[in-house]
C-alpha cells in the first residue's frame, strides 16, 4: 500500500470531519445566536476594550498602593512607632555604639535612624508622609512601598474563605461564625504586622510565623474586640438607616436591577439635613472611639510578639515606655493603651484625617476621569445607534 494512498484516505476522512462539525454548528441554536452577536458588535469594539485595559494599567497600581500603603500599612507604622527610647535604652545604644566605632563599624543607632528616617531628635517619621515614603523607599526601592503586600493578601483570602465556609454550617450561628474567622489566623495576621514593621529578612513569610499557641494566647482578646467594633460600626448606621423614613430612589430605571439610593430633600425637607448628621455620627463615632483604638492596641500586642534581636524600620520602644515586666512574653492589652501616649494618639488622628483625605481626593479624581470616558463612548454608541 502505497504512501500516497494512505495520505489520500486521510485527507477524506479529515475533510469528512470538518464537514460533520461544520453542519452540526449550523444546526445548532447557541452557536448562531452566537455568531449574530457578534456580527452585532460595533466595528470600533476593539478600541474601546483596548482603552478599558488601558484604564486597568493607569488605575490598577494606584488602588493597590492607595488600598494597602495608605490604608493599611502606614497605620501601622505609626502605631508601632514611638517618639523617643527610654533613656536608659539610648545610653545602652551609645555604650555598644562606641565599641563598634573602635572596631570601625558603623554604629547600631545610625543604622536604626537610617531606617527610620533621622536620628531620635527629630519628630517621628510617620508626622510628614514625604518623609515616611522616602523612608520607605530607601530601604529596598519601591517593593518596600509595598511591603508584607503578599502575605496581607494572603491573610484577606483566608479570612474570606473561613468566614464563608463557617457561616455555611446550617447549626452555626451567622455572628459567631463570623468571629471564628479572624481568631483562627492570628498566627499570620501577627506575622504581617512584623514583616511590616520589621527590616527586610531573606526568610519567607511563612517561615516568620509566631507559633501559634503563643499568638492566640496573646491577641485572642484584642483580635476579639477589634472585630466586635468593626462590627458595630457596620450595622450601627445600617439600623439606624432602616429605622429612619428615607426616600429611596432607583437610578438604573430597571425592575431587574433594584438599586435603592437614598434621596435627601434639602431644599424642602430640611429634617433631611439632621437625618444625614446622625447617619454621619453613627458610622464616624464608632469608628473613632471603637475601632482606631482596637486596632491600636491589637496592633501593638502583636508587636510585643516581634523576636528579640530584630530591627524595625521605625523606632520602637519594646519595653513599652517599662510598663513591660522582665521575661514578660508579650504586653497585655491594658499595657498596650497605657503605653501609647497622647502625642502617639493625637499623631495617629491626624494621620488618619490625612489618608481620608488623599483617599478621597484620589477616588474623586479616578471616578472623574472613569466617568468622562463612559461619557464619551456612551455618546459615541448612541450617534452611531450602537
Amino acid at each position: 500500500m502505497s504512501p500516497n494512498f494512505m495520505t489520500g484516505i486521510l485527507e477524506r476522512a479529515r475533510d469528512a470531519a470538518f464537514d460533520g462539525l461544520i453542519r452540526r454548528a449550523e444546526e445548532n441554536e447557541d452557536i448562531s445566536t452566537l455568531a449574530q452577536m457578534l456580527d452585532n458588535l460595533p466595528d470600533d469594539l476593539i478600541w474601546w476594550l483596548a482603552l478599558a485595559a488601558l484604564n486597568c494599567l493607569v488605575f490598577v497600581p494606584p488602588i493597590i498602593f492607595l488600598s494597602y500603603s495608605v490604608n493599611s500599612l502606614w497605620p501601622v507604622l505609626c502605631i508601632v512607632e514611638d517618639e523617643a527610647p527610654p533613656t536608659y535604652e539610648r545610653i545602652a545604644l551609645q555604650d555598644r555604639d562606641t565599641d563598634k566605632d573602635d572596631e570601625g563599624e558603623k554604629p547600631e543607632a545610625s543604622l536604626l535612624a537610617d531606617e527610620a528616617g533621622g536620628p531620635a531628635s527629630e519628630p517621628p517619621v510617620t508626622t510628614d508622609l514625604r518623609r515616611l515614603n522616602r523612608m520607605l523607599y530607601d530601604i529596598t526601592g519601591w517593593p518596600s512601598l509595598l511591603r508584607g503586600l503578599r502575605p496581607h493578601m494572603f491573610f484577606n483570602l483566608s479570612v474570606t474563605v473561613l468566614t464563608v465556609v463557617m457561616t455555611s454550617i446550617p447549626f452555626l450561628p451567622r455572628v459567631l461564625g463570623i468571629a471564628v474567622a479572624p481568631l483562627a489566623v492570628v498566627q499570620l495576621y501577627t506575622a504581617w504586622v512584623h514583616i511590616a514593621i520589621a527590616a527586610p529578612s531573606p526568610q519567607p513569610f511563612y517561615r516568620r510565623f509566631p507559633p501559634f499557641a503563643t499568638a492566640f494566647r496573646a491577641t485572642a482578646l484584642p483580635t476579639a474586640v477589634m472585630w466586635f467594633a468593626v462590627g458595630v460600626a457596620q450595622e450601627l448606621p445600617l439600623q439606624l438607616f432602616g429605622l429612619m423614613d428615607i426616600q429611596t430612589w432607583d437610578p438604573t430605571g430597571s425592575p431587574g436591577v433594584g438599586l435603592a439610593v437614598p434621596y435627601f430633600d434639602l431644599l424642602s425637607q430640611p429634617g433631611d439635613f439632621l437625618k444625614i448628621l446622625a447617619l454621619l455620627a453613627a458610622w464616624l463615632l464608632p469608628v473613632l472611639l471603637l475601632v482606631i483604638p482596637a486596632h491600636a492596641v491589637l496592633t501593638r500586642v502583636q508587636a510585643s510578639l516581634l523576636p528579640a534581636g530584630e530591627r524595625t524600620v521605625v523606632p520602637f520602644d519594646c519595653s513599652f515606655r517599662g510598663l513591660r515586666e522582665d521575661g514578660q512574653e508579650c504586653v497585655g492589652m491594658l499595657q498596650a493603651f497605657r503605653s501609647f501616649s497622647y502625642a502617639s494618639w493625637l499623631r495617629l488622628a491626624v494621620l488618619y484625617v490625612k489618608i481620608f483625605s488623599i483617599t478621597l481626593a484620589a477616588g474623586i479624581f479616578m471616578g472623574a476621569a472613569v466617568g468622562i470616558q463612559i461619557i464619551i463612548v456612551y455618546s459615541n454608541f448612541k450617534k452611531n445607534g450602537e
